[in-house]
């Protein structure tokens, strides 16, 4: 009988962390040069707007992402106008035309333009994530819960304390 109780107790005081355990609500942000910007919450790819619904509560980390959909999004259009005029005049060598090379070298500016944008769209996204992470950090704070296991004149228990 008493092996059992040890037993019970042993078991309730290691499985306590699982069941007591707060899920992961941390936001993660991952960049990549051809994909761009991805946020993954709880496991889940989130997009930007979905990404903003999420932290629409903390308001410095929305602005922060608001910042970055727009600063990837004009990047994007200024590196696809870039893009084209370094691919009209590669098209017209291919074609066997007489290319345009300084529409070639405008294209090639306007495309190292873009690279700095996108740069800034991630630091905003790394700041908006941190934010709202730091905020996530302040709730879980101020709650503490503990379980343990105590031994009075009376007897042994557990004490769930919060």
């Amino acid at each position: 009988m008493i092996k059992k109780t040890y037993l019970a107790s042993f078991f309730i005081l290691f499985s306590s962390g699982l069941i007591f355990g707060q899920a992961n609500e941390s936001l993660t942000v991952k960049t990549s040069f051809f994909s761009g910007i991805k946020f993954e919450h709880n496991g889940n790819n989130l997009n930007f707007d979905e990404t903003l619904s999420l932290v629409d509560q903390n308001e410095q980390a929305a602005t922060y992402l608001r910042m970055s959909k727009n600063q990837a999004t004009t990047s994007t259009i200024v590196g696809a106008i870039g893009g084209f005029f370094i691919g009209w005049p590669v098209g017209t060598a291919i074609g066997g035309g007489e290319p345009n090379w300084n529409l070639f070298y405008v294209g090639a500016g306007i495309a190292v333009i873009s690279i700095p944008i996108y740069n800034s769209a991630v630091k905003n996204a790394r700041r908006g994530v941190n934010e709202y992470n730091s905020g996530l950090a302040t709730l879980n704070s101020t709650i503490q819960n503990q379980l343990t296991f105590t031994i009075t004149s009376s007897g042994a228990g557990l004490k769930f304390s919060f």
